[in-house]
């Protein structure tokens, strides 16, 4: 029932399209057939709020349709398929009180360690000589850059590959090839870690 609603609101193009997420995800990820029209439900109510935002002279619909449906078919996966979070994973309460060396007794929180937080977090962990000493090493590999390679990297740190080539008033093909080199010079460097 909603299938048909979505080729007369959204038109064949977009019919199709979810049509092809539904059925990857009823097929191959673990959803059933019964929830089948809950998730065509699902991605018309997400394109028609998103369809407000859409841009004629940005982009065509089709163009439009593909990123908001390929979007939310990526975050069904990921809702679908995170990791529950359970008291039973941690091992005691950062709540819990605990004895320092000198007797007294405060919360766990303050002893966590600086390095741990970060990977659980998702975070990199460097000591500040470790950062003193990337730092100069990648400086060490941008001065050897060519003037050009130097101005991608500027506008990389901040915008991404698309906003970068409309500023710096090239193709993208030529800043994603500028960006190839870049790397090669890195992983020459052996700073591949860094990239």
């Amino acid at each position: 029932m909603i299938a048909k609603h979505i080729l007369q609101v959204f038109g064949e193009f977009a019919f199709r399209f979810i049509s092809k997420k539904v059925d990857i995800l009823v097929t191959r990820c673990g959803f059933s057939k019964s929830e089948r029209e809950d998730l065509y439900q699902d991605f018309a109510l997400n394109l028609l709020t998103r369809s407000a935002k859409y841009d004629p002279n940005a982009a065509s619909w089709e163009g439009f349709v593909v990123v908001v449906c390929e979007n939310h078919f990526a975050d069904i996966l990921a809702h679908r398929f995170a990791e529950k979070r359970t008291r039973q994973r941690e091992k005691y309460s950062l709540n819990a009180p605990v004895a320092d060396r000198n007797g007294k007794r405060r919360d766990r929180s303050g002893k966590v360690d600086e390095c741990i937080h970060h990977n659980r977090t998702g975070r990199r962990f460097r000591s500040r000589r470790d950062a003193w000493e990337m730092s100069d090493d990648v400086q060490a590999v941008v001065t050897g850059l060519t003037d050009f390679q130097r101005a991608v990297c500027a506008k990389l740190m901040h915008v991404g590959v698309s906003a970068a080539s409309r500023e710096l008033g090239v193709s993208r093909a030529a800043v994603i090839k500028e960006i190839g080199f870049i790397r090669q010079r890195f992983e020459q460097a052996g700073l591949r870690g860094y990239l």
